[in-house]
Parts: structure tokens; C-alpha cells; sequence
């Protein structure tokens, strides 16, 4: 049975986007929940993560052209075991764009686009808190989850709705408490999230390193970019996939395929790591597309990844190469020095001594092998 994203991408062809003169990637496997970009700055990988949202989301969104120029897209989607090909073309007047006998409006709503600023959150609709606009513009916009939260939370205490729909008053409740512990999973520096009707306010609660409580809490507003850019690409997430389901509550039933430019941005190393296996864990059925210039995403990623590596040259433009690496072996260095990275020269620059140099696997060690090389100085002094 395939525990997998419901659907996902399978392979793909790129012609004449931004860049990318011809550039396809085939055998990504079924259950595939992960697929990682990776290549140097500059070197094609939002073009890439462009192409494939317009390739799967369409050419337009609302009364925005996502692409103007000529170009031809083949996604292939697998969905209930059975293969979906999809094409779209592009021109000055928005192109077309269909699946063969796939529900495309539906599937449509389940594709979401968020580029590197995702910081910022409004409950106003407007242009820029579109599907795509994050991830085509620097200015976006995503949906503000503490406004919907609170009015979840508001209607779920309404006396006259108790009344009138208990069932629908204990859903709300539930939602509230399920993006609640979500964020908390998502985010361990925070100890509690707290709904205030009274001042209309969503309040975060964090712990020092000891895990102790913070006495003063702090709004969205004023927490670091790491939380900021979770709660508000999650929460976007959340808000738009339930809006497909609007009878279900249960996160792990939304499904989707969402695309992410430059995962690792704004997160510390364990947040890095933790990030992609939590979120596969909160939404088993969504397949997640991101780009990232650190080996730590990887580090913790389900073991359903796949890597695909961004080239660029004058003569073939940008092109993508499928890694047949197998990352759950590899360490930090490993990972670096693979063809992944490319990252080759490891050692310090304020090294003067390679005798010197530390190559253990973890700092406690090296600092121990220090300890003892120090002990040895000394009995030989004595000698």
C-alpha cells in the first residue's frame, strides 16, 4: 500500500521557461515525498520551481499572467495508481493549459507556491496573498492564520452556535487545538500558544534553553524570522487546503503538492534538519518541492527523497539532473563534498596546520582527543 502523497510528481519536462531550454527529469518514484533542488545561486532553481507550479497550477492565476514568453510544459502525475499527463503552453495572451482525464479544477486549489520572503501575513485579500504570487514576487502576502484561528476559536465558544450546531462548535474547537499543537511540534523554542478574544490577540509563549518558561509573551510580530516564516507558511497551508475540505478537520487528510524556495532560510541547523520530516509527519499526504543551498535539510529528510540537481551553462541553458544518492548514508562533510553540493574544499581558511586538523565525526570528540593530546604534551615535558 502506498503511504505516499496522494498525488505527486513523476517526471517532467521543461521547454523555453526562463532560461530553461529543454530540461527533463524521469523515474521519480510513487511515494516520493520530498523532492530537493539544489545548484549553485543563480544557477536555474526558482526558474525550475516556477516552471513546475505553472506546469501544474496553469499559466494565469486570477487576473495574473505567471509567464509571458513561449514555452511547453509535460508534467506527469500519478494518482491512484494510474499515470496523468499534463500539458501547458504559453504565449503573450496566458497560454492554455489541461490534464487527460484528471479533475483539474479541484487539483488545481491543492498547488502551492511560496518563494524565499515569507514573512509577512494579512487576513486581507488581496493580489499578492495568491497561490502563486509568493512564489513570483518578493513583495507576498500569505493568509493569516491567528485571524482565522481566532475566529474559529470565537465561534467555537458562541453560546448561540452551541445551540444551534454543537457538532460544528466542537470542530472549530478542535481545529484551534490541532494548528495549536502543530505549531508547537513545528517549533520547540515555543511552550504554549494562547487565543485572547478579549484583546483580540494571538499570544506565543517561549522557553529559554533550559526549557523554562518565558514570563513575557510575544506576538507574531515580535518573534524571530524562523518562527515568523513557519507559522506563516504553514498556516497558509492549512488555510488554503481546508478550503478544499471544509468538512474535515484532521491536518493528515489535506493533500497537495507544495513548492518551497529556499527551505532552509531564516531556520537554525535543527530546525533545518527536523523541518522536512515534521511537516511529512503532519501532512503524510502532500508532496513537498523545495529548494535549498545546506545538506541539513537532507539530513533529515524521509527516506521517500529524491535530490535533483540544477545546472546552468551558456550552450544548454539550464538543465536538472536526477541524483541517484542515497543521503541517509552520508554525513554533513559527505553530504558537502557529494556531487549534491559540489562544495569541495572543507578545510578552514585560518588553518595553518593540517596535522592539527580535527576529523571526528562530532565536537565532543575532537574536543576529547584535544584534552588527551594536551595530557601527553605534559608527560613528555616531565620525561
Amino acid at each position: 500500500m502506498n503511504s505516499g502523497p496522494s498525488f505527486g510528481i513523476v517526471s517532467f519536462k521543461i521547454e523555453g521557461f526562463r532560461g530553461i531550454k529543454n530540461a527533463s527529469v524521469e523515474g521519480i518514484p510513487a511515494d516520493t515525498k520530498w523532492i530537493f533542488l539544489t545548484g549553485k545561486n543563480g544557477g536555474g532553481k526558482t526558474s525550475v520551481l516556477q516552471a513546475l507550479f505553472v506546469g501544474l497550477f496553469g499559466p494565469r492565476d486570477n487576473k495574473l499572467i505567471l509567464e509571458d514568453g513561449e514555452f511547453n510544459l509535460f508534467i506527469s502525475l500519478l494518482n491512484d495508481k494510474k499515470i496523468h499527463i499534463k500539458e501547458t503552453n504559453g504565449h503573450a495572451s496566458g497560454g492554455s493549459s489541461g490534464f487527460t482525464d484528471f479533475p483539474y479544477e479541484e487539483m488545481s486549489k491543492k498547488i502551492l507556491g511560496y518563494g524565499v520572503s515569507r514573512l509577512n501575513i494579512s487576513a486581507a485579500d488581496s493580489d499578492k496573498n495568491s497561490q502563486s504570487y509568493s512564489l513570483f514576487n518578493s513583495d507576498g502576502i500569505l493568509n493569516s492564520i491567528e485571524s482565522v484561528m481566532k475566529i474559529w476559536d470565537y465561534r467555537s465558544s458562541s453560546e448561540e452556535l452551541k445551540k444551534k450546531n454543537l457538532v460544528l462548535a466542537k470542530r472549530l474547537k478542535s481545529r484551534v487545538d490541532l494548528v495549536e499543537n502543530m505549531m508547537l511540534k513545528l517549533m520547540p523554542n515555543l511552550q504554549k500558544i494562547e487565543v485572547d478574544i478579549e484583546k483580540d490577540q494571538v499570544f506565543y509563549y517561549e522557553k529559554d534553553d533550559e526549557g523554562n518558561l518565558l514570563d513575557e509573551p510575544k506576538t507574531f510580530d515580535q518573534l524571530a524570522s524562523g518562527n515568523r516564516s513557519i507559522i506563516a507558511m504553514v498556516g497558509d497551508i492549512v488555510i488554503r487546503l481546508l478550503e478544499v475540505h471544509p468538512d474535515g478537520f484532521e491536518l493528515a487528510d489535506l493533500e497537495g503538492i507544495v513548492l518551497i524556495d529556499e527551505l532552509d532560510v531564516h531556520l537554525h541547523p535543527s530546525w533545518q534538519k527536523a523541518l522536512p520530516g515534521l511537516l511529512s509527519e503532519i501532512f503524510p499526504k502532500i508532496q513537498f518541492i523545495a529548494s535549498t543551498h545546506s545538506p541539513i535539510p537532507l539530513l533529515g529528510a524521509p527516506k521517500e527523497s529524491v535530490v535533483l540537481k540544477v545546472h546552468q551553462s551558456s550552450e544548454a541553458g539550464i538543465t536538472v539532473e536526477k541524483l541517484d544518492i542515497d543521503v541517509s548514508q552520508l554525513l554533513p562533510n559527505s553530504l558537502l563534498t557529494s556531487p549534491i553540493f559540489d562544495f569541495e574544499d572543507i578545510i578552514p581558511t585560518a588553518n595553518t596546520s593540517l596535522e592539527d586538523l580535527h576529523t571526528e565525526d562530532n565536537f565532543e570528540e575532537a574536543m576529547a582527543n584535544e584534552a588527551i593530546k594536551e595530557r601527553l604534551k605534559k608527560i613528555a615535558q616531565t620525561l
